[in-house]
């Protein structure tokens, strides 16, 4: 759970530094045991934008129904270099609270995480299998906050520039 909620508070960085108005993830209630109403809100608690669950009804096969339809279903079964699967506990909370899993985050520091991820972070094109590369930042530099510098940066890779 600590794992998803740096990952959504990377994405919101991301979200906020691309001009994103939400957040959009592929849970869906109960499809595994970490996916339950109290640990869905103890994770979104970081968040600072909506986020939106368009699956969060939906069983396994209309899930892998509509990812075929898209195209990322591909995408979705290959194996991933991730930590999901190590970090995983042996038997994973189910009713967590934001309270609990903030005292569990107190010895790291959330914004040099978020840092240290974004700088891992790559663009990939969904439904085209390609990569386009690094991303190189946003057009303003900002903190894991969203809060801004004012100094300009580089668009995301094959972003366009303004005005075209």
């Amino acid at each position: 759970l600590l794992y998803r909620r740096f990952m959504m508070r990377t994405a919101e960085a991301i979200a906020r530094r691309t001009g994103a108005l939400a957040l959009a993830t592929g849970e869906s209630l109960g499809q595994v045991a970490s996916q339950t109403l109290e640990n869905l809100a103890a994770i979104e608690s970081v968040a600072g934008i909506p986020v939106l669950r368009p699956l969060i009804g939906m069983d396994k096969q209309e899930i892998v129904r509509e990812a075929e339809a898209i195209g990322t279903f591909e995408l979705s079964i290959k194996p991933h270099d991730d930590c999901c699967g190590f970090l995983m506990p042996r038997n994973p909370a189910t009713h967590s609270t934001a309270e609990q899993l903030s005292a569990a985050e107190a010895p790291f520091d959330p914004l040099k995480e978020v840092e240290t991820l974004l700088g891992a972070t790559e663009v990939v094109e969904l439904g085209r299998g390609r990569r386009r590369g690094s991303w190189t930042g946003p057009k303003e530099a900002s903190t894991a906050d969203g809060s801004g510098s004012g100094q300009s940066a580089p668009n995301p890779v094959g972003a366009p520039e303004e005005g075209t």
